[in-house]
């Protein structure tokens, strides 16, 4: 009977081991979802800003008259870059 016992205490203690073990890990996970949703949020948030940002920008370009407008700067900066080689070694 006091085998017995013991057993049954070893064993009590065990569950109450478990049992607490398993309320830590229950709280180690409640509090990493909650890290999970913020960062989710975070990001909800930095993609929409970005997106706002993308539309602006494809709007402005449109405004500024595209890409024709673009390569003819940058054609006429090539041309100046050329000038001013040609003036330096000349």
């Amino acid at each position: 009977m006091g085998k017995q016992d013991e057993g049954l205490e070893m064993l009590a203690q065990s569950a109450q081991r478990l049992g607490q073990m398993s309320e830590n890990i229950h709280e180690e996970l409640a509090y990493q979802n909650q890290v999970l949703e913020d960062i989710e949020n975070d990001l909800d948030d930095a993609t929409d800003n970005l997106d706002m940002v993308t539309r602006r920008t494809k709007e402005m370009i449109k405004k500024a008259g595209g890409k024709q407008n673009f390569m003819i700067i940058l054609c006429l900066c090539a041309v100046v870059i050329v000038l001013f080689i040609l003036v330096i070694y000349t």
